[in-house]
């Protein structure tokens, strides 16, 4: 499946604990900075950001080019870009959390 499929790029914080960082690496491609930092980001065919807690993103595996359904928590995500367009991704509109 070509990179033409790759609608959105989500990348990830740096400050991910090990554990979690290792099991997403699976699904994800690295950055290398000028630093030396790497972050992985995520190729997404689609995106829906609707949801307070977590993300629900179509992921193109990194070596199949396979796509894989993910719930990921918000607090992972550091920046999320649309390819191909300077348009920012359709947000939802903002919702209060319910109370606990």
């Amino acid at each position: 499946m070509p990179d033409s499929h790759v609608r959105y790029s989500v990348v990830l914080k740096a400050d991910i604990p090990l554990l979690e960082r290792e099991l997403l690496r699976q699904y994800c491609h690295e950055i290398h900075g000028d630093d030396g930092t790497t972050l992985l980001q995520l190729r997404c065919a689609t995106l829906d950001l609707a949801h307070a807690i977590y993300l629900e993103a179509t992921v193109i595996l990194p070596r199949s080019q396979e796509r894989r359904h993910l719930h990921l928590p918000h607090a992972l995500v550091m920046l999320i870009d649309r390819q191909g367009t300077t348009a920012s991704p359709e947000l939802p509109e903002a919702r209060a959390l319910p109370e606990r």
